[in-house]
């Protein structure tokens, strides 16, 4: 029995009052669902699993895995990317040989039309990395409460830094609260647009309402083969906001 299992949470709301039993019948025709006694259904979180992939490597007398699930909003709300679990499965007997869980997704928070990513990518012990492993998931997609402060990020072209290659940017603060860190990550594709890999920077600085930080989001770290000349392109998006306290 495969251990993919999609959890997924639905609100019901219960109408009392007859006018608010009308109100909820003309939001229900709206969306399409409405239960016998009145209430609104919230239609259920909806996506769609894209590319999976894993893989290890052998690197620095270390044996590293990569892996990572696509995730794509299909319905018209937001959807909230909540942390998942990963196993690694023997390709011949199935059993599972590894388990990771708290798979954070970038970024957590899919408006619609938004694609994500389930990602993985640490050192690995008791695994070899000539052995052939199959990838399992559990995700948790539910309605996320709100999107939290939002933020805007210019990301530049991939350049050289004084460690490497880079993408410099900027992050503006555009809400009224001070922030004490702006968190970003940046998908990698290649020219047949598969994603290689997902790169994280955080900002550690006070950003008050209106004000302006550079960063670089550093490509160093990256799986074997995958290098500037590989990367058609890429796509960087702020993936968590921590607002000041007492601000």
């Amino acid at each position: 029995m495969s251990l993919n299992k999609k959890l997924l949470k639905k609100a019901l709301i219960i109408g009392g009052a007859v006018a608010a039993l009308a109100v909820g019948i003309a939001i229900a025709a709206l969306a399409g669902r409405a239960s016998p006694s009145g209430g609104i259904f919230m239609a259920e979180p909806e996506y769609a699993v894209g590319y999976t992939g894993l893989q290890l490597y052998d690197d620095a007398h270390f044996t590293w895995a990569q892996a990572m699930v696509q995730v794509t909003n299909t319905g018209r709300g937001n959807l909230l990317l909540a942390p998942g679990v990963f196993y690694f499965t023997d390709s011949q007997s199935g059993a599972a040989v590894f388990r990771r869980d708290e798979i954070q997704a970038y970024p957590p928070i899919l408006a619609p039309g938004e694609t994500g990513y389930y990602y993985f990518h640490e050192i690995v012990f008791d695994l070899n990395a000539a052995s052939d492993f199959e990838l399992e998931y559990e995700i948790d997609v539910a309605r996320p409460d709100s999107r939290g402060p939002q933020v805007t990020a210019a990301f530049g072209e991939i350049t050289e830094t004084e460690h490497g290659i880079g993408i410099a940017g900027e992050i503006s603060n555009t809400t009224n609260r001070a922030l004490s860190s702006v968190s970003t990550a940046v998908v990698l594709y290649d020219h047949d647009d598969t994603p290689l890999a997902i790169v994280r920077s955080t900002i550690q600085d006070d950003i008050e309402p209106g004000e302006t930080r550079a960063f670089v989001v550093g490509l160093w770290g990256l799986p074997p083969g995958v290098n500037a000349e590989k990367i058609e392109r890429y796509i960087g998006k702020v993936t968590g906001v921590e607002v000041l306290e007492n601000a």
